[in-house]
């Protein structure tokens, strides 16, 4: 039993060529010049598709001998992904995907000859006409065809058509007494009225096709191949294609999220800086108009709307600077040095204390230490300030 490894890395060849797109997309695909297509009539970046065409992008699929690149799906969904990062708006999914698909898999060799390498450079562009008019990939196609003599009539409605208003030629489905074909339309064929449909997404025009007495030759039949096989390929490719477009969206909304997100944080932090940073003008009035601070108590400061500053969220602050004051002043506590009485002639003073804390004047043998006299200091062992110390 032999196993398959599978890579998912991108080979240097696909490293380059993502690096290319992005640079071309940098340049092509800015936010005001995609906003200025979705506000046109087609709807399509004519300047952007032409150069598409001159780097050879849009025939990576195509066979070499038919002007294409011979490349895999790969290398197209790389395309599509970095195109659908700037919302590009040019015909990729409609000619480079559904419509190429399905001409290299229905297709004859002379009409392969015929349109592919005019679709490798741009010249034409495709579109795939495929369901009815409400648009149900479970229903029949909404065009029927019939046989009159050498040519073939065409008349339906194919809805929601992708880029079927500015398409050069539309890869039409169609029912037939035979079962399902599928037919080449010229756009501006006689009897095809192309109406637009509104549509959310601004960048991805769709349309409406009727057929009224279409007549398509026998050069425009796709009888090279399977017809539902190539309509079932054609289709199954422009979903992949559009899940590379929104993980492309995805990836660029998620970048644009951090980069603003990490911008804010900086920004914030220099605004925290100066605000805590008064300038040299500011100094002197502030000084004058308040109260010159006291010196500092031995007590732990209270909870105020300062408790956030990050000088205090130092540990313990106020020890250091207490400690040496509390060395210095005393108290009366209920803790004294009294002459023992256990035995007569003992002079001996032992420290009593009816507090929860040893005196700093009684030692660990509950003897009192030298110069220890009825008042103690105020602080514990450990030379912390007692509650209420002033």
């Amino acid at each position: 039993m032999t196993t398959m490894t599978i890579a998912f890395a991108e080979t240097d060849e696909q490293q380059q060529l993502r690096g290319m797109l992005r640079d071309f997309l940098a340049a092509r695909g800015t936010s005001g010049r995609v906003r200025e297509v979705m506000q046109s009539d087609t709807g399509v970046d004519d300047a952007a598709w032409k150069e598409l065409g001159e780097y050879g992008l849009l025939g990576l699929t195509i066979p070499e001998q038919f002007g294409g690149a011979g490349s895999t799906f790969v290398e197209l969904a790389l395309v599509v992904e970095e195109a659908g990062k700037r919302l590009l708006p040019v015909p990729l999914l409609s000619s480079a995907v559904l419509g190429t698909t399905a001409l290299q898999l229905a297709a004859t060799e002379e009409q392969k000859q015929q349109w592919l390498p005019q679709v490798a450079t741009g010249g034409l562009r495709l579109a795939l006409a495929h369901l009815d008019e409400r648009g149900r990939m479970t229903a029949d196609p909404g065009v029927t065809a019939r046989r009159e003599g050498d040519d073939w009539v065409l008349d339906g409605t194919a809805g929601y058509v992708v880029d079927g208003r500015t398409a050069d030629l539309v890869v039409t489905a169609a029912t037939t007494d035979d079962g399902l074909m599928l037919f080449v339309v010229a756009g501006d064929a006689s009897g095809l009225t192309r109406e637009a449909v509104p549509a959310l997404d601004l960048t991805r025009p769709l349309a409406t096709l009727r057929y009224a007495g279409v007549r398509v030759g026998t050069d425009g039949v796709l009888d090279g191949g399977d017809p539902m096989i190539a309509l079932h390929d054609a289709v199954a490719a422009g979903v992949v294609a559009i899940a590379c477009e929104q993980v492309g969206g995805a990836q660029q909304v998620l970048e644009m999220t951090t980069a603003y997100a990490r911008e804010r944080i900086q920004s914030s932090a220099g605004a925290r800086s100066a605000r805590s940073r008064p300038s040299s003008t500011a100094w002197p009035k502030a000084w004058s108009s308040s109260r010159r601070p006291g010196p500092p108590r031995c007590t732990r400061p209270a909870r105020s709307r300062r408790a956030t500053d990050r000088r205090w969220r130092s540990p313990r602050p106020w020890r250091s600077r207490c400690a040496a004051r509390c060395t210095r002043r005393s108290r009366p506590t209920a803790s004294s040095c009294t002459a023992a009485s256990a035995s007569p002639g003992n002079t001996t003073p032992t420290c009593t204390s009816s507090g929860r804390r040893r005196p700093s004047c009684c030692s660990a043998t509950r003897t009192c230490t030298a110069g220890c006299s009825a008042t103690s200091s105020g602080c514990d062992r450990d030379r912390r300030p007692l509650h209420g110390t002033p």
